[in-house]
């Protein structure tokens, strides 16, 4: 049900006897043993108040769990309650601190996103599938804008079927951005009176909602309403133009965004 592990028990354990040795070795019981037994109790109790506080007081459950755990030292390791105090801060540090390093050894990052992001002790199958699901989605998506833009300036339309924008598996690499971005020909039928493209503008209304990193290291972000993987294309409409960007890089939430082109939106009959 908690789901410890020997080596999480062990690394706890170790914790308190160093501290205990530290700071209350001329009067407390810091046997590895006898340890090993309290740091068990210090585990399953902390979790049943959490999960019976947690509900009622949030975050504030962490003061029962403080002194729970200094009572347990107290109690069965004979130390004061000052240094049972001291010494349970200290284990509480160091055991974040450890949680911390181990998140930033295994993503390389701190970030979540916006929407509490894919928990990564989760199964790794499903997660993966998640993915290709999602990228599915978007190429779907992107392939439908493509052949949009291409009938908006009177081309062939691209075969179906044909990714844009890259795989959520292949990191693409971004082509060399435009020189200046120009506006295509007019598409037959249309006005000669166009709106002069904007792209300080309409550059605002795209929003890095979140993102996230599979196994291999690619980075995928949530663009507005868009699945955009590095490498792949946004767009945005503004003024009577639909522009289109591609996600050269992506640092936490700081996009780097080149400009690829601007069509007039074509009014429906």
């Amino acid at each position: 049900m908690i789901g410890l592990s020997s080596t999480f028990i062990v690394v706890q354990a170790l914790t308190i006897c160093v501290l205990l040795y530290l700071f209350a070795r001329h009067e407390a019981d810091y046997s590895f043993s006898s340890v090993v037994l309290v740091t068990i109790g210090i585990i399953l109790g902390n979790f049943f108040i959490g999960l019976g506080f947690f509900k009622y007081i949030g975050p504030f459950a962490i003061i029962p769990i403080f002194f729970f755990t200094t009572f347990m030292l107290v109690k069965f390791s004979w130390v004061s309650w000052p240094k049972g105090m001291l010494i349970t801060l200290l284990y509480f540090v160091i055991t974040a601190a450890i949680a911390v390093g181990k998140l930033y050894f295994q993503t390389g990052h701190f970030a979540w996103d916006a929407a509490g992001r894919a928990e990564q002790d989760g199964p790794q199958n499903k997660y993966d599938a998640s993915v290709k699901e999602g990228m599915e989605v978007f190429n779907s998506l992107n392939e439908s804008t493509a052949r949009m833009q291409a009938s908006a300036r009177g081309e062939k339309p691209p075969a179906q079927g044909t990714n844009t924008a890259g795989t959520a598996n292949t990191r693409a690499t971004p082509p060399p951005a435009p020189a200046a971005a120009v506006n295509p020909p007019l598409a037959a039928g249309q006005n000669a009176a166009q709106p002069q493209a904007d792209w300080s503008m309409a550059k605002s209304q795209l929003r890095i909602r979140g993102w996230m990193n599979d196994r291999n290291g690619n980075r995928t972000a949530t663009v507005n309403d868009q699945i955009i993987p590095l490498g792949g294309t946004a767009y945005a409409d503004y003024n009577g133009l639909r522009y289109t960007w591609r996600l050269t890089s992506l640092d936490g939430y700081k996009p780097t965004w080149t400009p690829v082109d601007a069509v007039p939106i074509l009014k429906q009959p």
